[in-house]
């Protein structure tokens, strides 16, 4: 991968996610609960595109899990958003 901007470079003028310019896009699914979405997409924060995309997905995975209730998530995928059509490269749970 090529080094990213730490900033937003496409039309969208976003100053700390973008889903066109982040390196990473985090899908997680939640259990079935009323008053909650059935999956979210996150995308990584623009000024983390230079580091390693282990190291972005494993932050995105613990501010997701600090931020929902506690078995709330059934499964979170994280893409690499530059390489759109690739499987994904991590998984929670492993």
């Amino acid at each position: 991968m090529s080094k990213l901007s730490t900033k937003c470079t496409c039309n969208n003028h976003q100053t700390i996610t973008c889903k066109n310019c982040s390196a990473v896009k985090m899908k997680m699914y939640f259990k079935t609960t009323p008053g909650y979405p059935a999956s979210q997409v996150w995308y990584s924060h623009l000024s983390k595109n230079r580091k390693n995309l282990q190291v972005i997905a494993k932050g995105m995975e613990r501010r997701a899990l600090n931020h929902y209730p506690i078995g709330m998530i059934k499964k979170i995928l994280f893409f690499d958003n530059q390489n759109v059509g690739l499987d994904s490269f991590k998984q929670y749970p492993n």
